[in-house]
């Protein structure tokens, strides 16, 4: 089994390669990665560093590249050369799934296509789900905050009304 983890550094203005490159091992970032090598060493995995240059604007359908560099407000693009609709962390992940595939384990087929997507995000008042099909269509799920700490009540045995208070 292998375990690939992109070569994220922290970008400083003005830090030399050697400072970048301690902060990031000093960083949340640094400090979860060596937990990773630690756990795959100890459990006879083998641990990768992929390089993540580029990753997120290389095309993961036909290998194009795009000229300019996205702004990290660009959370989707559209491929120049084939037109395909990418999300730019799955983009980037596809890539260094490629990467590591074709250079640690050839032969091992190709990569299923995404089929559907799933993201949550915190709202205040609720959490809302989002899933995508493969047509692109949206089904968006909102859960209040009451329900959820009902379920989790109801799950642990416990009652979901405050105590002292009625049903």
């Amino acid at each position: 089994d292998i375990i690939a983890i992109g070569d994220y550094t922290p970008r400083g203005g003005g830090l030399s390669k050697g400072m970048r490159r301690s902060m990031n091992d000093q960083s949340l970032i640094g400090r979860f990665k060596l937990v990773v090598q630690w756990v795959a060493a100890r459990s006879g995995r083998i641990y990768i560093e992929w390089p993540e240059h580029a990753s997120t604007r290389t095309c993961s359908a036909c290998g194009s590249k795009l000229a300019e560099g996205l702004s990290p407000k660009v959370r989707s693009w559209d491929c120049p050369s084939c037109g395909s609709h990418h999300l730019r962390d799955e983009n980037a992940a596809i890539n260094g799934l490629k990467l590591v595939i074709h250079k640690d384990l050839p032969c091992s087929g190709q990569i299923p296509p995404v089929t559907r997507r799933h993201s949550a995000r915190f709202t205040g008042s609720g959490i809302e789900r989002t899933s995508l099909d493969a047509t692109g269509k949206p089904s968006v799920t909102t859960t209040k905050v009451v329900e959820l700490r009902r379920r989790r009540c109801e799950s642990s045995g416990r009652s979901s009304v405050p105590h002292g208070a009625s049903a």
